[in-house]
């Protein structure tokens, strides 16, 4: 599915709301980049034990 993060962010007029937006997207992302090298590593409990594989 792929998100049209550009037009959401068009759509939020106030400055306030377009940086939590913001800030809460680069979280999702990180998540999904956790999930990923979980994955790559076997690991499939979606847990972080605070070491970089």
């Amino acid at each position: 599915m792929k998100i049209h993060v550009t037009d959401w962010y068009l759509h939020i007029q106030s400055r306030e709301m377009q940086r939590r937006f913001v800030i809460s997207y680069n979280i999702y992302i990180m998540n999904e980049n956790d999930r990923e090298r979980m994955r790559a590593f076997g690991r499939n409990d979606g847990l972080l034990d605070g070491r970089m594989p």
